[in-house]
């Protein structure tokens, strides 16, 4: 009986030893090195609020790519009303190119847009799967 419960109580070790392997290792600090389950739930809520940061930069990055869009195209569209470049207020000279050498400018921003808005959403998914992957081990 005294050998049936040493032998669970090693069992029970090693498996915390391994939980304890485990979480060092997603944490990103040595196994063991921590001076006790405090430094690794301190550890581990700084991560957390770090990577909810994360997550509001990506949200507000992406907020401002989905609203780029639609600045480029009023500011052309005042541009082209009042025959002068909305950025610097500088009209434009009659008989030039100017106009088309802005216009073409804008559009090149305005087709990039597409590009950064993906890459936005990716980034965004990306922190929250990660935030829901640190949630999930409180």
């Amino acid at each position: 009986a005294i050998n049936a419960r040493r032998g669970a109580a090693e069992a029970d070790l090693r498996r915390l030893s391994q939980n304890d392997a485990k979480l060092a290792a997603e944490l990103g600090i040595p196994a063991g090195s921590a001076a006790g389950a405090a430094n690794i739930s301190t550890d581990f809520q700084a991560r957390l609020a770090a990577q909810r940061e994360q997550v509001e930069l990506a949200r507000k990055d992406l907020a401002m790519t989905e609203s780029a869009k639609h600045m480029y195209e009023k500011f052309r569209e005042k541009s082209r009303h009042k025959n002068a470049c909305q950025f610097c207020r500088r009209g434009f000279a009659a008989g030039s190119n100017e106009r088309a050498m802005f216009e073409e400018s804008v559009e090149k921003l305005i087709v990039k847009i597409p590009q950064f808005l993906e890459e936005s959403q990716r980034r965004l998914k990306e922190a929250q799967d990660e935030l829901s992957r640190l949630d999930s081990q409180r």
